[in-house]
């Protein structure tokens, strides 16, 4: 079984030149490392060409494509057996990742993607926001079925990918990706897991990080665009009347909302429906799946 990582990157050359340090040397099995740079305007490309391993393929967008697009970029160009998505400032934490990942997959076929334990690396501990599940202090250290990842670190199977689509590539450069791709997964009859015998540190690095104006925008629109592509009628309007309060709690602006109102009436007649079966809703249900937060 082949395992190649991709990594999309922005703007974080010091940063990535750690990560890749880290890929290379504790990934033992790596068939290929894809880094492909969103068209950064620091040091990254020096970086990139720095790294004397046959390994690392880099990459070099023309523009910023954005998380989504990036690691779309790299996802499409591999054809490995399984994809390992990390953050640019992500690092493993655990011995033979990669050969914990074959193991984890095994020979579950339904089993589509893995999500890693993600350790706060400051706070050397998993934190809630980046935990899929209910008591970080208490579950991170058990392996469970999840109805959502978060990027940071995650597995997947390149065969499901070719079968429910790649990450949304319409959802600019930012926000809810993860969850979209989540619910098509979902939707098509495969499982999500939480592995806990795999763990990445979770640097946070500042850099290259959008305007917290440009991320309550993307984060309401994507919602908005998710609820009309996947959720029920009545799931729809709630998810909706959810996300507007708090956008406008958070925002303090109801111009803010005003504006993705008007960008997503503009988007709404181009987007086609596939709503979730009973099943996927069970599932989620189920699951801790984020039908609305």
């Amino acid at each position: 079984m082949r395992v190649d990582v991709v990594i999309a990157t922005y703007n974080r050359a010091d940063t990535l030149r750690e990560t890749i340090k880290n890929v290379l040397t504790s990934a033992y099995g790596l068939t290929k490392l894809y880094v492909v740079d969103n068209a950064s305007t620091d040091h990254t490309k020096a970086v990139l060409e720095s790294v004397a391993d046959d390994r690392l393929i880099p990459v070099f967008n023309k523009k910023n494509l954005g998380a989504a697009g990036g690691k779309n970029v790299g996802l499409k160009m591999s054809n490995a057996d399984i994809l390992v998505v990390m953050d640019d400032d992500a690092m493993f934490a655990s011995k033979n990742p990669i050969d914990e990942v074959i193991r984890s997959f095994g020979s579950d076929k339904k089993l589509s993607l893995i999500q890693f334990k993600i350790i706060n690396y400051k706070e050397k501990k998993v934190l809630g926001h980046e935990f899929p599940g209910e008591n970080p202090e208490t579950d991170s250290s058990k392996s469970f079925n999840i109805g959502y990842f978060i990027g940071a670190g995650h597995a997947i199977r390149k065969s499901v990918l070719e079968i429910v689509g790649y990450y949304p590539d319409d959802f600019g450069l930012y926000a809810h990706e993860e969850v979209d791709l989540s619910y098509r997964i979902i939707n098509h009859g495969f499982t999500m897991r939480y592995e806990s015998s795999i763990a990445v540190y979770h640097r946070k690095a500042p850099e290259g990080r959008l305007p917290s104006k440009t991320v309550l925008h993307n984060m309401l629109l994507n919602r908005m665009i998710m609820s009309r592509k996947y959720l029920p009628l009545h799931y729809s309007i709630i998810n909706n009347f959810l996300w507007i309060l708090k956008t406008l709690l958070d925002s303090k602006s109801p111009l803010a909302i005003l504006n993705v109102l008007r960008e997503f009436s503009a988007k709404r007649a181009s987007i086609v429906p596939t709503i979730l079966s009973n099943d996927a809703l069970y599932y989620m249900k189920k699951y801790k799946g984020r039908l609305f937060k």
